[in-house]
């Protein structure tokens, strides 16, 4: 079951906290992406700083650049899925369960 059948027809599916932690998910995941990004383009300069290589520009690979678009499209989601879930977690009572 995707979604939950409601109880009543009067009673609330959205309010402004459930779009408040939606906000805040969407942005911690652009930033969690954005930091993976540069995380992943700089480890592959720092391989080439360690192995001693001076010219850069010809030896990074073209095989790790689907990594580099993978970690930045697969981080965001992730991100934000746990965000989700701790923000709504937080606020859950024990009589809801």
């Amino acid at each position: 079951m995707l979604f939950r059948q409601r109880k009543e027809p009067e009673e609330v599916v959205l309010d402004e906290r459930d779009t408040a932690v939606g906000q805040k998910a969407v942005i911690a995941g652009g930033m969690a992406s954005c930091l993976a990004f540069v995380v992943a383009c700089m480890t592959a300069r720092f391989v080439c700083m360690a192995r001693g290589q001076k010219d850069m520009s010809k030896d990074i690979s073209i095989h790790y650049l689907p990594f580099v678009v993978v970690s930045g499209a697969i981080t965001p989601m992730g991100v934000k899925s746990v965000v989700t879930l701790a923000f709504h977690g937080s606020g859950a009572r024990d009589d809801e369960h």
